[in-house]
């Protein structure tokens, strides 16, 4: 199995990611944020060692500006991430999992409440 597939190497990938992540929140660093989520996620999808999914995903992320979504209010994205990676390095798959898709369910939840606040004040402003 190549290294970087190996539990023990993904594991502290993803703890150094997600802490560079909790760090360039704190200091501000917004380039440095998206570059250390973008790395996060990486490193989760290559783990599948399925290249064409690797593929779609980066094309995918290529055309949409997933990082803004980092900036929406309410999104515990740099926390959650510290969970995930934890999780993982713990090797519990069934927790990490679980975390995983919660995290995945706070993104879209935040998402929703951006909309409906931007379609809201769209409304509103319609209407004076």
């Amino acid at each position: 199995m190549p290294e970087k597939y190996r539990s023990d190497t993904r594991a502290s990938s993803l703890l150094e990611l997600a802490e560079r992540i909790q760090q360039a929140n704190r200091s501000g660093d917004v380039q440095g944020r998206n570059e250390a989520h973008t790395a996060f996620h990486m490193v989760l999808y290559e783990s599948c060692d399925f290249p064409a999914l690797i593929d779609m995903i980066k094309m995918l992320w290529a055309r949409h500006p997933w990082d803004e979504l980092l900036s929406l209010p309410g999104l515990t994205s740099a926390r959650d991430h510290h969970q995930i990676a934890e999780l993982a390095a713990a090797r519990d798959a069934h927790a990490t999992a679980e975390r995983l898709r919660a995290h995945l369910h706070s993104v879209r939840d935040a998402l929703n409440a951006a909309r409906r606040d931007r379609d809201d004040a769209q409304a509103e402003a319609l209407l004076r």
